[in-house]
C-alpha cells in the first residue's frame, strides 16, 4: 500500500490539500532569485520532448524505476519497470492511471495534477505558477513552486545542475509532509517520440472482458 500511495503521488494523482501552504503568503523574492527563475522558465520552455529514465522512492524504502517521455504541450508517460505494475499517460486533457495490482484504471483532469506545469505549453513561473523559494548550492538549483490558484492540489520542488542548466530530480510533497522522489537520468531532449506512446490502451477488465481505448 505504501507504494501505491507513492506511485500515486508521483503521478500527481489526487494529491489532498496541503492546508500549511494555502494558508502561507508567497514571499518575496530577491533579485537574483527572480534572475535564477527566469533562466529556469526559458530552459523549461525550450523543451519540446524528453525521455529518460527515472529512479522513484519515498518514505518507508519504497523504490522504483522505469521510462519517462514528454511531449509538449499535454503529453507524458510514466511506464514504470517490472515488477511494478503501474503506468500512467496524459494526453489532452486526462491523466490514466492504471494500478496492475487491482486491475483497475483512473482517469483525472490533467490540469487538477501539480505535475501539469510540466507538460505546458509555457510554463508560466510567476502567472499561474508560483516560485516560492530559490536555494543554490555550488552547481545546482533548487526552486518551490505550486499553483497559484489552488495552493491545496499540493507543491512540488525541482532540482537542476547549474552551468549547463538541466534538470535532475523533483520531488512531490502531500499534505502530511510525505516526499516523493523522482530524478532522472540519461535524458534526451527535443527528439522525435512515437505518438503511440501517448495513447492510453486501458488494460483494465470491463463488463465484457475486454480492456477499453482512451
Amino acid at each position: 500500500m505504501r507504494f501505491i500511495k507513492a506511485a500515486v503521488v508521483a503521478a500527481g494523482l489526487a494529491l489532498p490539500p496541503f492546508a500549511a501552504l494555502a494558508a502561507a503568503p508567497v514571499p518575496s523574492l530577491s533579485a537574483a532569485d527572480q534572475a535564477d527563475i527566469a533562466r529556469i522558465e526559458s530552459y523549461l520552455d525550450g523543451i519540446r520532448t524528453m525521455r529518460g529514465h527515472f529512479l522513484q522512492s519515498s518514505e518507508g524504502d519504497v523504490y522504483a524505476e522505469g521510462a519517462f517521455y514528454i511531449d509538449r504541450p499535454g503529453k507524458m508517460r510514466i511506464q514504470y519497470d517490472p515488477p511494478t505494475p503501474f503506468f500512467m499517460v496524459a494526453s489532452g486533457s486526462t491523466l490514466s492511471f492504471y494500478d496492475g495490482r487491482l486491475k483497475k484504471s483512473s482517469f483525472v483532469p490533467i490540469d487538477m495534477t501539480p505535475a501539469y506545469f510540466l507538460i505546458r505549453d509555457k510554463v508560466g513561473l510567476g502567472d499561474s505558477i508560483v516560485a516560492s523559494h530559490v536555494e543554490r548550492g555550488d552547481a545546482s538549483l533548487r526552486i518551490t513552486v505550486y499553483e497559484r490558484e489552488h495552493p491545496d492540489r499540493g507543491r512540488m520542488m525541482l532540482t537542476f545542475s547549474d552551468r549547463p542548466l538541466e534538470l535532475k530530480k523533483w520531488k512531490l510533497i502531500d499534505k502530511d509532509g510525505t516526499e516523493t522522489d523522482i530524478s532522472i537520468v540519461n535524458t534526451e531532449y527535443n527528439v522525435k517520440l512515437d505518438p503511440n506512446l501517448f495513447r492510453f490502451v486501458d488494460p483494465a477488465p470491463t463488463a465484457m472482458g475486454h480492456g477499453s481505448n482512451n
